[in-house]
């Protein structure tokens, strides 16, 4: 399901987001749709790599710099 939702942003941002989708040939919805999955994906990863820091401290250190490395290697 899609969702519409009303966001407030100053004019200098609005411009800088149509210019920029105008230069990648797409919508503005579908370039901040793009650009807020991928900050969604980098913040997913980064509690993704804190909750295996948390473990790392609860004794699963080896398992913990594992899966940290390979959250690190895929940025």
């Amino acid at each position: 399901m899609k969702r519409s939702v009303t966001l407030r942003i100053s004019d200098s941002l609005h411009r800088e987001c149509a210019k920029i989708s105008r230069r990648k040939k797409m919508s503005m919805n579908a370039f901040l749709t793009e650009s807020l999955m991928r900050i969604v994906e980098k913040e997913k990863q980064a509690m993704l790599f804190d909750a295996f820091t948390e473990a790392a401290d609860g004794g699963c250190a080896e398992f913990a710099t594992a899966a940290q490395r390979e959250i690190l290697d895929d940025e």
